[in-house]
């Protein structure tokens, strides 16, 4: 009796088996499905990235702008695309907009530098100095390492007066990273302002170093090799970048070689 009870229990299971295969294939089919419809997204979601981006390159901020919108509706978690739809905002001086964006990159990411920086820059451009110094501080309190956050607290605290802070940054930020060439540039224009030539003239040249056709970093090289005595390099380093696009070292060598009558 008992064991015809098991077989009678065993037996009963026998017409759910197809049941189950089948609910089991079913699944299956949904989540490739799924999975397809993902990446289909996610490819459309970078072509629509990338399409802003190269409408922003050609100063579309508006048409970029729709792009931008877009990818943040179908994927409201992607930074990347938060970030450049601030950029668009600021580019038509909706600034209110881009902040508003740039906290939502510090709320999907609260310990990353970038919207920290982001914001930061933002209320710098619209006068609120101290909080975008807070801001910058920040940046650099979650991510330490942040090359971006130490140039961009450079260039605040020597736009309040704070000369030696803004030095110390940008020293620490050619530590982190030695190619970091805005650093370089931010030295070498302290230390000329301090009439340390020598001293100036190597963070120039350091400047054209990483980036040979970088016009500002010939013009402070010209302007050193002046101050130093050197003046016929002075002359071919202000021409080289005058021919490099800058129109300081083009009135410079007017003021420093004139003409002859």
């Amino acid at each position: 009796m008992h064991a015809r009870q098991k077989f009678q229990r065993k037996k009963s299971w026998v017409p759910f088996v197809p049941f189950m295969v089948v609910m089991t294939f079913l699944a299956v089919l949904l989540l490739v499905h799924h999975m397809e419809r993902r990446r289909e997204t996610l490819a459309q979601s970078q072509e629509l990235l990338d399409k802003g981006m190269e409408l922003m390159k050609e100063g579309d901020a508006e048409q970029a702008l729709s792009y931008f919108q877009r990818v943040v509706s179908v994927k409201p978690k992607d930074e990347t695309a938060w970030h450049h739809l601030a950029l668009a905002w600021e580019a038509m001086g909706r600034w209110d907009k881009a902040l508003r964006c740039q906290e939502k990159i510090i709320q999907l990411s609260p310990d990353q530098a970038l919207g920290w920086v982001d914001k930061a820059w933002n209320l710098e451009s619209t006068g609120r100095l101290d909080e975008a110094l807070e801001c910058y501080e920040e940046a650099i309190r979650v991510d330490p390492d942040s090359v971006l956050a130490w140039c961009a607290k450079a260039n605040l605290v020597r736009r309040l007066g704070r000369e030696e802070d803004a030095f110390a940054s940008y020293a620490h930020a050619s530590d982190l990273d030695p190619k970091e060439m805005a650093a370089w540039y931010g030295m070498g224009e302290i230390l000329e302002g301090r009439k340390e030539w020598k001293r100036a003239l190597d963070c120039y040249e350091r400047v054209i170093w990483l980036q040979p056709r970088e016009a500002e970093g010939w013009a402070g090289r010209g302007r050193m090799l002046f101050q130093l005595g050197r003046t016929e390099e002075a002359r071919a380093a202000l021409e080289k970048a005058q021919d490099l696009g800058c129109r300081d070292a083009s009135k410079l060598l007017q003021a420093l070689y004139p003409s002859e009558e």
